[in-house]
């Protein structure tokens, strides 16, 4: 306890063996479901905010208003803006570049087209002085960049372009794009610069060539941009440095849309027509223009070729809706063909809007989609991705289809499971659809004289939307109207009432509006339409006793729709209906309500419904009234990565998401057109394990870092703590790996061999890359799988988890599978409590035995068998000659057992079919005879004269342990007197009758201590000591023998032998001579192989425990399995558990392989 300057605390050392908490800083952004990412992407609502710059795009624009230049010909010189804070840190990419050429140059050789374009590429790159040899060598730091080829079959220029990754990581984990500032976006989005290309009557397209490579970059900073290349693998490999910005470097986005924006305005005094359009009418490379006066846009054309010829950039493709604009140019520079794509490059597309130039529509390019035999969550998801549409024309379209991909998470698919019947057909059935597009025509103009805008909204139970149309008067004087954009969303999956998702939607229109009144030149009155009365009653009153979610979104919505009517428009008439319930794409063609809108905006007779009158539901639903709540929430810290990497079952899964989640954090650096969107590579995945690798070890040798990192050693004893790798002498690489130093330094060894990297004993990482290994290595031994691993990796305690991965393999244990046991099972009480002899007895067949019939020779034997009678008390047998193994011959065995021993109550077997046949022949008498009469003594009689049969479990002889020990005696006697010897019926009866005296003469225990007394105790003197139905007597044991009479002695010699059994040999019964342990009781659900002496062990059966039958002691050593053949009753001995996790009878704590 201390005395602070807060009071007394109390500080100690607190042992916590359940987990270690590390705090760790990291680059990557990790969520622990993606199904849970994308559910958010789903219920989230777009904002049409303005972003404030951060702190780093704030220091990148003022990096390049004090560090750029223009050099004589008018182009620019900028500077890389690099952290200098990090720039130390910056590693050595060259081995990863030379990888990377390699790995290009293999490709080569499987495709000579790649090999022709990328030379190519590469020739004309050096050609034009985009790049140049080295002369020397750089000082640090300095970057060698990877490239590989992009692949653009749709460029009607350059097929294959070139692309350097920025993003490669160094030896020190630090990439180049990791240093440099990324920048601010200083363009405007792709959907302002379509919007307002519907506006003008006469619109141009063009295309800056090689935008990027226009823009020189600073010799001091070339050094950070060099590259690795060589024509053919004969030659050596060379280094080059790029000298103009890159494609590929996180900056270079930002350096083009900043340097077209400085053009404009160091040259806007001179073109201020181009200027404007640099600034409101190009995106990324490609310009979008207009003008209503043909002059102006003709003088607006030259003065843009102009601006950009200033600063050393050429205009290309250019095409109109205007041919005598083209005259201009000259036609190298025109755009082939009538169709334009218009499209975001970075994004791999179903469909792609295209303008046709001498129609001056829009239309759709669908491309033919192959038939698939099965649709998974995770192709359907990644079809409706591609659909691009950035203004909503298509919207019903596309609500379908979001609307089938929520359904697909609301049943909770897994990403790669088949969808059901139903969804293939309902997806099959929109893809074939999609083809239906290819005619749909729309105008590209939407906006004439005297435009004015409406905005419809609407909601269903599933989603909601808005559509805006703008009516104007066309050239002809007649008013028309034109669908321009519409958005979309999918309603939250918990649900919500109608009313508040109707408010969302009112909300959703009047933020699209207001983006579109700032960021275009469209002017006019606004009009709002609604058909819900409820909202319009929101927002059209004051009131501010709503719920929150009202206020807030009626506050909102009054704010950004100030001045503007909002009228009620019945349901038929409203086009957003269509939107927020989904169209099939054939019927999108036949819609003029969603293209034109209702025919209330073209008419001039336009009601005024500005009244709003409410049903009895639509008040009671009105009521939102806010309510004071009170909420406590408790929150649980969870480690994210031990979370991630225990919910995965293999290996190759766990590195494929840690690929994936390491791709999406670059890719968000990234503008969209230098996104790697491709399959994943070898070299990811690897990176990925070895990323998995390290954080693990942080996780779990998070002090033996420490120590590392302060000493480079760990010491001995510090403080209690003592490290399993002690002894190991690790030491931490340069990629932050602790990995052995062991002895085999000098050995001819691989790196990776030589220090291998070190795993944690109680990692679940170390147990998926064990079992993978096992996996690959066919199934390999603990000593071989431990040997394998270990050429590039160490894991801690690794012989116990060889061991381990190899008992938990089901493959493996399959081949060599264990049955269950149990501890052996208590006495049953007819073994232990006096009972008439015979009256709880067990029987058993053996045999056949060939014997001769009376008066016939040697040559006609016949078989016979011989059932063994033995009582459960007194183990005296009794034993009879059956003929065949058919019921009725065992019942005629019974009844001279019977006629000679007395009645059997309990009788013990097993499930031979003569036995269960005997059982019911006798059931049925009995029944007959019980219908025959109704006499009551007669009755009892039947009742207490009938045999209750008890069969034990099929194939358990262990069961009956007792019948099965007489029948090994009597076998034994057997064979040693008949040999080879068939002997006459009547012998063998005799000599087994023979057999039956001795077994029943067999001792027990001796009688007396006195070594002089040789008697002992037998199965005789218990059955035959006293009569077979004596009377109640009284007890003579302890009586002097000379006070008692002769038929007094007689008794006390019976109750003596009694005495003795019950005091002696009962007590021998206590010790078990096996399964002398208590064993886990298998549990129903757990899943068994079952035991077939005649077929090998891969081919036995795989069952699931259905029942099991605990005994009074509770333990279970008789089970009920389903299999797909039937239903079985088993021993536990008689089936092998598999080691699986969820098995409660096993006792491991892994998986499988």
């Amino acid at each position: 306890m201390q005395n602070t300057v807060f009071g007394y605390i109390i500080s100690g050392k607190v042992t916590d063996s359940a987990s270690v908490e590390n705090t760790q800083t990291t680059l990557l952004c990790i969520e622990p479901n993606l199904d849970e990412i994308l559910q958010r992407f789903w219920d989230s609502e777009e904002r049409y905010e303005e972003r404030t710059l951060t702190q780093e795009e704030e220091e990148c624009e003022r990096h390049f208003v004090q560090t750029h230049e223009r050099d004589e010909d008018g182009r620019y010189l900028v500077r890389l803006p690099l952290k200098t804070e990090l720039l130390p840190l910056l590693g050595d990419a060259h081995l990863a570049a030379i990888r990377r050429l390699r790995s290009t140059e293999r490709r080569f050789s499987n495709n000579t087209k790649l090999q022709t374009e990328y030379v190519k590429f590469m020739d004309e790159y050096e050609q034009l002085g985009h790049m140049q040899e080295c002369k020397g060598r750089f000082d640090n730091p300095q970057f060698v960049l990877p490239h590989h080829a992009v692949l653009r079959e749709e460029s009607t220029t350059t097929k294959t372009r070139v692309v350097f990754d920025g993003s490669c990581r160094g030896s020190t984990q630090l990439s180049l794009n990791d240093v440099l500032y990324t920048g601010a976006t200083v363009q405007p989005a792709l959907y302002d610069t379509l919007i307002n290309f519907r506006i003008p009557r006469y619109a141009v397209t063009a295309d800056v060539e090689k935008m990027f490579r226009q823009i020189w970059v600073h010799p001091e900073d070339r050094k950070y941009q060099q590259i690795c290349w060589r024509k053919d693998t004969s030659s050596p490999v060379k280094m080059f440095t790029l000298n103009t910005v890159t494609y590929g470097l996180s900056s270079s986005p930002f350096h083009a849309a900043r340097v077209l924006n400085q053009l404009a305005t160091d040259e806007g005094h001179n073109y201020p027509l181009a200027a404007a359009i640099v600034k409101n009418g190009m995106y990324v490379d490609d310009v979008l223009t207009g003008h209503d006066d043909w002059n102006t846009l003709k003088e607006s054309c030259q003065q843009l070729n102009n601006l950009l010829k200033s600063g050393g950039m050429q205009l290309r493709k250019w095409a109109s809706n205007e041919p005598q604009l083209l005259s201009e140019f000259s036609p190298e520079l025109l755009a082939k063909g009538e169709e334009q794509l218009i499209d975001d490059d970075t994004t791999v597309k179903t469909l792609g809007l295209i303008w046709n130039t001498k129609k001056d529509i829009f239309q759709f390019k669908v491309p033919e989609l192959e038939p698939r035999p099965n649709f998974t969550k995770r192709i359907v998801a990644s079809e409706m991705a591609q659909i691009f549409d950035p203004l909503g024309l298509l919207g019903p379209v596309v609500m379908y289809a979001k609307l089938f991909i929520q359904g697909l998470w609301i049943k909770t698919n897994f990403w790669d499971t088949d969808l059901d019947p139903d969804d293939h057909q309902w997806w099959s059935k929109y893809r074939q659809l999609l083809s239906s597009l290819k005619c749909l025509d729309v105008p590209r103009q939407v906006v004439y004289e005297y435009p004015s805008i409406h905005c419809f909204v609407d909601a269903s139970k599933r989603g909601y939307g808005c559509c805006v149309y703008v009516v104007s008067t066309n050239k002809r004087g007649k008013r028309v109207s034109h669908l321009l954009t519409a958005k979309s969303r999918v309603g939250p999956t918990k649900g919500q009432t109608i009313p508040r998702l109707e408010l969302c939607a009112a909300l959703l229109g009047s933020k699209l509006v207001a983006h579109l009144r700032q960021f275009t030149s469209i002017t006019g009155p606004v009009t709002f339409w609604s058909d819900a009365m409820i909202v319009l009653h929101w927002i059209r009153s004051s009131n501010q006793t709503w719920k929150p979610f009202v206020t807030n979104r009626v506050t909102e919505i009054q704010k950004l729709t100030g001045g503007c009517d909002w009228k009620h428009i019945p349901t038929k008439e409203n086009p957003a209906d269509l939107i927020s319930r989904g169209l099939w794409p054939d019927k999108l063609m036949k819609k003029g309500l969603w293209w034109y809108g209702p025919e209330i905006l073209i008419n001039s007779t336009n009601p005024n419904n500005t009244n709003i009158v409410l049903t009895e539901e639509e008040q009671i639903q009105l009521e939102e009234e806010r309510r004071s709540v009170a909420a406590l929430t408790a929150t649980e810290e969870e480690q994210l990565f031990t979370k991630f990497v225990t919910t995965q079952s293999t290996l190759f899964a766990l590195k494929r998401k840690m690929a994936w989640i390491i791709r999406f954090t670059k890719n968000c650096r990234l503008d969209k057109e230098k996104r790697y969107l491709k399959r994943l590579t070898a070299d990811e995945l690897e990176n990925a394990l070895l990323v998995l690798v390290k954080s693990t070890q942080d996780q779990f040798f998070s002090n033996e870092i420490r120590y590392l990192q302060q000493n480079n050693q760990i010491p001995s004893k510090d403080r209690g703590f003592k490290s399993q790798m002690k002894t190991l002498n690790p030491f931490i690489d340069e990629s932050g790996l602790v990995r052995i130093s062991g002895r085999l330094q000098n050995a001819a060894l691989p790196f990776d061999t030589k220090c291998p990297i070190i795993l944690p004993y109680n990692s679940h990482l170390t147990l998926l890359m064990m079992r993978e290994t096992h996996r690959k290595a066919l199934h390999a031994g603990p000593q071989l799988l431990l040997a394998i691993l270990r050429q590039k990796y160490w894991p801690i305690k690794g012989k116990i988890l060889a061991k381990r991965i190899v008992n938990e393999c089901i493959i493996c244990f399959r081949n060599k599978p264990t049955t269950g046991q149990q501890l052996m099972g208590q006495l049953p009480s007819v073994r232990t409590d006096q009972a008439e002899p015979f009256s709880n007895s067990g029987v058993d067949y053996c045999g056949p035995f060939w014997v001769r019939p009376p008066n016939k020779g040697r040559g006609n034997s016949i078989k016979i068998f011989v059932a063994i009678f033995i009582c459960m008390w007194s183990k005296a047998v009794h034993i009879e000659t059956v003929h065949g193994l058919t019921s009725e011959a065992f019942i005629n065995a019974l009844k001279r057992m019977m006629a000679r021993r007395g009645r059997i109550k309990e009788l013990y077997c097993d499930n031979g079919r003569n036995f269960v046949g005997a059982n019911t022949l006798l059931k049925e008498v009995n029944d007959q005879l019980k219908k025959m009469t109704t006499e009551p003594s007669m009755l009892d009689y039947l009742a207490e004269a009938g045999i209750n049969f008890h069969f034990n479990p099929a194939r358990s002889p262990h069961f009956g342990g007792l019948w099965e020990a007489a029948v090994k005696s009597f076998k034994y006697h057997l064979y040693r007197i008949m040999k080879d010897t068939v002997l006459p019926i009547d012998d063998f009866q005799t000599l087994s009758t023979q057999i039956e005296s001795i077994l029943n003469s067999r001792p027990l225990i001796p009688l007396s201590n006195d070594p002089d007394d040789i008697s002992a105790l037998t199965p005789g003197h218990l059955i035959n000591g006293r009569p077979a139905f004596s009377l109640i007597e009284p007890m003579y044991t302890n009586l002097p023998t000379n006070r008692l009479s002769s038929f007094q002695k007689i008794s006390q010699r019976g109750q003596h032998f009694w005495n003795c059994w019950s005091r002696e040999y009962l007590s021998l019964l206590q010790q078990r001579y096996k399964w002398s342990k208590e064993q886990h009781n298998l549990q129903p659900g757990v899943l068994v192989l079952l035991k077939d002496d005649l077929a090998p062990p891969l081919r036995w059966k795989l069952g699931r425990v259905e029942t099991i039958y605990p005994g009074k002691d509770g333990l279970v050593r008789a089970i009920q399995v389903r299999t797909s053949g039937g239903s079985y009753r088993r021993a536990v001995t008689e089936v092998c558990p598999l080691p699986f996790e969820n098995n409660e009878s096993s006792l491991s704590l892994g998986g499988v392989c």
